[in-house]
């Protein structure tokens, strides 16, 4: 899936792109992040899980997540998953005070 956002070069608020970095990082910051940790060791849907956002791109950017479903689950069931977690609240509490640890 790919959504169509602002890089640094182009915004209109900085604060967005950084927004989006932040967002990337809570979805996809490694085995604990929300993804990986609730579809991929959780629920078990996927075999893998990427979010991909470059801030510093000349031109437009894409929010990209990439997904693999496990065997026997299609790609449908991977984007109703992966949106219905994208659709939770931003952030968790017990979410941030790993965005603030190096």
């Amino acid at each position: 899936m790919a959504y169509k956002v602002p890089s640094f070069k182009v915004v209109e608020e900085a604060w967005e792109v950084y927004a989006l970095d932040v967002l990337a990082v809570v979805l996809d910051g490694g085995n604990s992040a929300r993804l990986p940790a609730k579809l991929q060791h959780g629920q078990q849907i996927a075999s893998s899980i990427g979010v991909g956002y470059d801030l510093g791109a000349r031109l437009e950017e894409l929010f990209m997540i990439e997904a693999t479903p496990v065997k026997g689950k299609t790609l449908l069931d991977m984007e109703v998953a992966l949106k219905a977690e994208i659709s939770r609240r931003a952030m968790l509490p017990h979410e941030i005070p790993g965005l603030l640890s190096p």
